[in-house]
């Protein structure tokens, strides 16, 4: 086990987590935020976006075999469904924002939310039991 990296690790999620934890303070004296958080899941929309991006060039490496690869693809496939939920909950077609999500990706978006208590964490373990099971 590399130390630092852990340490590193530990510190990144929790700079995270308190950012996630401060969008509605920082977004609650904006008109839209009172109308279903739409800013808050705009912020988590694109924080999750660029996640996915900043991975999909390990996805896409021949350098790494599949087995390594796996769970770079698990976590791709947790962001693109918390992205669907940040578009379908904050309602970000209003903010002209393209997102192609089909009937069947809504349907287990809104399965996710409604089985967690709406966290990324709780979200991803719902995913994960939704596919484990």
């Amino acid at each position: 086990m590399n130390i630092e990296f852990e340490m590193l690790k530990a510190q990144h999620e929790a700079l995270r987590n308190y950012f996630i934890s401060l969008l509605p303070y920082i977004f609650r004296t904006h008109p839209d935020e009172k109308l279903g958080g739409s800013k808050t899941w705009l912020a988590k929309y694109f924080l999750w976006r660029f996640e996915r991006e900043n991975l999909a060039p390990l996805d896409y490496t021949q350098s790494l075999s599949s087995h390594e690869k796996a769970p770079i693809d698990h976590r791709r496939f947790q962001l693109q469904v918390l992205m669907d939920v940040a578009y379908i909950r904050g309602g970000l077609e209003g903010y002209d924002i393209v997102r192609k999500v089909s009937q069947d990706a809504q349907a287990l978006a809104d399965i996710v939310y409604s089985r967690s208590d709406g966290s990324e964490a709780d979200m991803c373990r719902v995913i994960d039991e939704i596919y484990n099971s």
